[in-house]
């Protein structure tokens, strides 16, 4: 009895979550609120092509370096 209970409050849930039109960053807060970023965060890469994984990677890089840029080009305009 407890699992179909479990499985039904599982259903409702996530009937609330597409009721309220639920985006990214507030499904990636819930998870994180839930302690499980980090479980998340292997399940979905180990569950995925490695082609998706190695994109998104390329993809954090690029975002990384441009940031990166922009404050070494700012503290060097502040020394000159």
């Amino acid at each position: 009895m407890e699992g179909e209970i479990k499985a039904q409050v599982v259903e409702e849930t996530i009937e609330n979550l597409k009721r309220i039109e639920v985006g990214g960053e507030t499904m990636q807060y819930i998870i994180e609120r839930l302690g499980m970023n980090d479980q998340m965060l292997r399940q979905l890469v180990l569950s995925n092509p490695q082609s998706d994984t190695y994109d998104l990677l390329e993809e954090h890089i690029s975002i990384n370096d441009k940031e990166l840029k922009s404050l070494l080009i700012n503290f060097l305009k502040k020394e000159l």
